[in-house]
């Protein structure tokens, strides 16, 4: 495990089955953070929801299904969209 894959378990524990960067399928009807017209991200000074990452930067949509089927929404940094969508970590997280 590195430090990033360990905030990530710190934020997010064992209560998400599965976290997707993007919106959910037919227009994140779900999902009443979305805008699902605007996929662009947003720049913010704001913590990463999953990493917990204190750097300002873009933060992305992304989402999760919860043990009890629930869609929860998450705004997610840059680095978190690589790891969730490719298996790819940070080489230099300083979170």
């Amino acid at each position: 495990m590195s430090k990033f894959t360990d905030s990530i378990d710190a934020n997010l524990g064992e209560e998400y089955s599965s976290i997707s960067p993007g919106s959910i399928p037919d227009n994140c009807i779900a999902c009443e953070d979305c805008d699902p017209e605007n996929e662009e991200p947003v720049f913010s000074s704001r913590p990463c929801e999953t990493c917990g990452s204190n750097l300002a930067g873009d933060r992305h949509n992304a989402h999760a299904i919860g043990y009890h089927g629930e869609i929860v929404h998450f705004d997610i940094c840059t680095d978190c969209v690589m790891y969730f969508a490719n298996a790819e970590e940070p080489e230099n997280w300083e979170g």
